[in-house]
């Protein structure tokens, strides 16, 4: 069994007058984690099972450079990967030698309105399927 914790801090100091709005309305958004246990091999014939849970605020980390497997918000051009919390269940089925199959589902809701405009919170469930072949 392996237990994980990740924690993200933003350490610059936002204004409540700040010109831009978005920075002005998320100023205090400044923190994140992701908490993870997981059981089990990948060796072939054997299955892994783990539980992801993730808290991340909007300026936590610049959402523009961080990972998009929770969910697909923002453009084709940009991915908007933060102001969320939600849970990933994975589970993993080694094949053979070198080669995995994984399925994950992800559950997330936006932890705040994106901005002062917005009237509803923005939500989603995403199921992805990978095959892992290590060479």
């Amino acid at each position: 069994m392996t237990f994980g914790l990740d924690y993200l801090n933003n350490s610059e100091s936002y204004s409540a007058s700040d010109p831009d709005p978005f920075t002005a309305f998320n100023r205090d958004e400044t923190d994140g984690f992701v908490a993870s246990v997981s059981y089990g091999k990948t060796n072939p014939g054997h299955w892994l099972a783990a539980y992801y849970y993730a808290d991340v605020e909007t300026f936590a980390m610049n959402s523009s450079y961080s990972q998009d497997d929770w969910m697909r918000w923002g453009s084709a051009n940009e991915t908007r990967s933060s102001n969320f919390s939600g849970h990933e269940f994975r589970f993993v089925y080694g094949l053979m030698d070198k080669m995995n199959l994984v399925a994950r589902l992800y559950i997330v809701e936006a932890n705040a309105l994106r901005s002062v405009s917005a009237t509803a919170k923005e939500d989603g469930n995403r199921l992805r399927v990978d095959v892992n072949y290590r060479f």
